[in-house]
């Protein structure tokens, strides 16, 4: 019997569920996107659909919860970042970063694959 899936998380765009679902997969959860597909061809009705919802099974709804509320990026990801206005920002925490940085000065994110913040010039 398959289990039931519970929609923790509704997104806007499909590319924040996906790191909603990556994050939730690295801690040991199951999880899935749904209405991406739609939602990509079809943007305008990304209302229509209710949004692209990250969903795991009824039993990891607690756990997945937790985590969600452990990290508000995941949750919401535009809500606590500034609107677009052309300044380069970090992808993790919307710091602004200098154009010649490759790691980022408030938190270390770096986009540089196996690179240690510490390594990182910036």
């Amino acid at each position: 019997m398959e289990p039931k899936l519970v929609t923790v998380c509704t997104y806007e765009h499909p590319v924040q569920a996906e790191v909603a679902k990556f994050a939730l997969e690295a801690e040991g959860l199951t999880a899935f996107v749904a209405d991406a597909e739609f939602v990509t061809n079809m943007f305008l009705g990304v209302s229509a659909a209710g949004g692209v919802k990250l969903q795991v099974p009824e039993s990891d709804v607690p756990a997945a919860m937790a985590l969600l509320a452990a990290n508000p990026s995941l949750a919401n990801p535009s809500a606590d970042r500034p609107a677009d206005d052309g300044v380069p920002r970090c992808l993790s925490c919307g710091a602004t970063m200098p154009a010649e940085a490759t790691a980022c000065p408030a938190c270390g994110w770096s986009y540089l694959d196996g690179a240690k913040p510490e390594d990182a010039e910036g």
